[in-house]
């Protein structure tokens, strides 16, 4: 039986300094069999789509990654099969992933070609408003991560100035000697 793993991670932040992104580095094309980036708005199925895919390979006996979205936990934007060198990836905002080398590793799976334009177009106004809305809210919850940052720095260095150091030394040393004597 193959030894099979399964990970979850957050390949990207939302920071004091705004979104981060490592997306970058979750399967270099050298190492790169396979990546696929999936374009749609919301509501497409992406990270349905990735569910589904790492549950089948997950029963097939392969290790999977499961990159999850910083502002939904619940929901995928990518899955990694490391030993098939295949990547599944949301190529959408805020971390926009486009082909690198298309067709030699890289290739656009477009969920939106099952949107219905029609509907949209009927609610074109609330869909930008909306939009809006919520790239506002972000801005603003980067600037209460960043208002959150500066208070921390603040509160570490006052705590770091009320602090004995020699006396946390011999704490760690009594530690150490407690816990590996035994």
């Amino acid at each position: 039986m193959i030894y099979q793993k399964e990970r979850h991670l957050f390949p990207g932040g939302n920071t004091y300094k705004g979104f981060y992104s490592f997306y970058n580095y979750i399967l270099t094309q050298e190492d790169a069999n396979r990546i696929i980036c999936i374009k749609g708005g919301p509501g497409t199925g992406k990270s349905f789509l990735m569910k589904k895919v790492g549950a089948h390979f997950k029963n097939m006996g392969y290790s999977i990654e499961y990159h999850h979205c910083s502002s939904d936990n619940n929901s995928l934007d990518g899955v990694v099969i490391k030993e098939l060198g295949l990547a599944i990836l949301d190529g959408t905002s805020p971390h926009m992933v486009d082909p690198i080398h298309p067709g030699a590793v890289d290739e656009i799976l477009n969920m939106g070609d099952a949107l219905n334009i029609d509907a949209l177009s009927l609610n074109k106004r609330e869909i930008i408003d909306v939009c809006k809305i919520i790239s506002n809210n972000f801005k603003r919850a980067y600037t209460f991560l960043a208002s959150a940052k500066y208070i921390h720095d603040d509160w570490s260095r006052l705590n770091s100035e009320a602090l004995d150091y020699s006396k946390i030394v011999t704490i760690s040393e009594s530690l150490k000697e407690e816990i590996f004597t035994k």
